[in-house]
């Protein structure tokens, strides 16, 4: 995604709409320091945060308002006289709560056939904790992330039993879980995934061909993906009926973040099985969904 691609970054005051919006948009601003800050790749910091003094120091000699919602081409003059690659600012939104109270029965047995059942009131709190982050690329003045984030939070509790947690707490605890989130969109990270290869020869024709399909296998069993790749690529032509090579180029595609091509690739060996195959299926399931999100993505950038 190309926002984790911009690394080195400042974080502005996000806009709160109450009477205290400067201090809560500071601090909001300070946990979404600090939820980047936490992005560790191979051992050290993924971004490269902008200090708050600087930040500041920059704000005040130039006289930027930042009060309310900051002008794009603000963010864009601060993010330069910082030394910012990009820019996060964006919107605190109000939090929604809601409690309702309701009866839960109860059977009480003191002895033998002699029941008795009582009606205890129970409480159910509701919580709702959003923000829509902005990030600006300071070189093009373009928005390159936007969306809303939202996390929603339930306890309940009867007379007889704990408590429902308090609002502070289920607002620390959603804030936490719509951060999270908002890392997950905007930084790399990695994930294990067993990518399974097939080896088997079927509909490629000549000598040559099964050669070469073999030693790419032989490339990747050694973590050469990007040989082995090319090598299916050279003899794709030659063995387009190949259940096994359009599987394996679609493992190709899906690995390079291709997740169309590698849908094609998937959908083609499907066509050409006469019985339903496990690897397969999981395939098609997993390169629509990464398909999806891919497209989900970009109607969300389209809209900014």
């Amino acid at each position: 995604m190309e926002a984790s691609q911009i690394k080195t970054v400042a974080v502005l005051p996000f806009t709160v709409e109450d009477r205290f919006r400067n201090k809560k948009g500071i601090e909001f601003a300070s946990q979404v320091e600090a939820a980047l800050a936490s992005v560790i790749i191979d051992g050290k910091p993924y971004f490269k945060l902008i200090d708050r003094l600087t930040i500041d120091r920059v704000i005040q000699e130039q006289k930027f308002n930042i009060s309310g919602l900051v002008s794009q081409d603000d963010v864009v003059r601060i993010g330069k006289f910082v030394g910012a690659k990009g820019v996060y600012t964006g919107v605190l939104h109000p939090i929604k709560k809601g409690e309702d109270s309701y009866t839960e029965k109860r059977v009480e047995c003191k002895e033998k056939n002699r029941c008795i059942e009582k009606y205890v009131i129970c409480i159910r709190r509701t919580l709702t904790f959003s923000f829509t982050p902005r990030l600006v690329d300071v070189e093009t003045g373009r928005v390159v992330y936007s969306r809303t984030i939202s996390a929603h939070q339930v306890s309940h509790g009867c007379q007889d039993t704990s408590p429902p947690a308090s609002f502070e707490q289920m607002e620390n605890d959603a804030r936490q879980i719509a951060l999270r989130e908002f890392v997950r969109d905007v930084a790399p990270y990695y994930t294990t995934v067993t990518l399974e290869l097939m080896d088997s020869k079927d509909n490629i024709r000549s000598k040559e061909d099964k050669e070469k399909f073999s030693s790419a296998l032989d490339f990747a069993k050694k973590g050469r993906m990007d040989k082995a790749c090319s090598m299916w690529e050279e003899i794709y032509e030659r063995n387009k009926n190949s259940i096994s090579l359009n599987y394996n180029l679609g493992v190709c595609k899906e690995i390079s973040g291709k997740p169309a091509e590698a849908l094609s690739f998937y959908k083609k060996a499907d066509q050409l099985t006469t019985k339903p195959n496990d690897l397969i299926n999981k395939a098609l399931k997993r390169a629509s969904e990464l398909l999806e999100k891919q497209e989900k993505l970009k109607k969300q950038m389209g809209a900014i």
